[in-house]
């Protein structure tokens, strides 16, 4: 894993919106991977969510990620594992059961920036991933 730096804010707007910024760089070109590291710039993540609070104990928000993961289409060597950039949406609901008992739902989308290969394969790489989570969050001394 490369060395990464991260750095985030969270700005309450009004009563029940808040929202929240983040950026993070990988340093990849400065990783050891037996001499891949001189094959990929450094990336980094760019993301803004929105929260609001539609009454007590239930909150909704919605997020955008950009990651730049810096390959280059000129080293992927394996396709079927390309480190493509991407656009990431998010939706999310937390109900609150009890105190300290907090119940989640996330949907999310990811776009992979298609690239053509420089390969000769004349290759289109493009993807997509989505995502559906549920958990609990339970906190003693609530």
């Amino acid at each position: 894993m490369p060395a990464t730096l991260g750095i985030g804010m969270s700005y309450v707007v009004m009563p029940g919106i808040r929202i929240e910024t983040s950026f993070v760089t990988y340093f990849n070109s400065q990783a050891d991977w037996d001499g891949a590291e001189r094959q990929m710039s450094n990336g980094y993540d760019m993301g803004i969510a929105v929260e609001y609070t539609v009454m007590p104990g239930l909150l909704a928000s919605i997020g955008y990620l950009y990651s730049n993961c810096g390959g280059s289409p000129d080293n992927y060597d394996i396709p079927e594992n390309a480190n493509l950039d991407s656009n990431t949406v998010g939706l999310g609901a937390a109900y609150t059961i009890m105190p300290g008992l907090v119940a989640n739902l996330g949907l999310a989308a990811t776009f992979y920036n298609g690239i053509e290969t420089t390969d000769g394969t004349d290759m289109k790489l493009e993807k997509r991933a989505y995502v559906i989570a549920i958990g609990v969050d339970y906190r003693l001394g609530m």
